[in-house]
């Protein structure tokens, strides 16, 4: 079961900031096998893959990167990406000015 926690927002010197409640720990369900507690979040194919050593920071933000820039060349070669969404607008006398600005 999977909890969304939606946030309370406060005035502070008039900018608003989200504040999150933290989760109790008696909320946190309690690991069922030995390789859950010895592994936290990884799957048994993950654990096999490293070994049994898990991941560092480092390797799961590689392959959160690797995955990204993957979907995005899927996107550019399947023509879903630029869609007309991703385009600026702009008035060809305001995009004249911005031109002479940037000289």
């Amino acid at each position: 079961m999977a909890t969304i926690t939606v946030p309370k927002f406060k005035k502070e010197n008039e900018l608003i900031v989200p504040t999150f409640k933290k989760k109790k720990e008696e909320d946190q369900e309690e690991p069922k096998t030995q390789l859950e507690k010895d592994f936290p979040n990884m799957s048994v194919s993950e654990i096999i893959d490293t070994g049994g050593k898990g991941y560092t920071e480092e390797e799961k933000l590689q392959a959160l990167r690797e995955k990204g820039f993957r979907m995005f060349v899927e996107d550019m070669n399947n023509g879903s990406y630029p869609e007309s969404k991703h385009e600026i607008k702009m008035d060809s006398i305001e995009f004249e000015k911005f031109q002479e600005k940037i000289k």
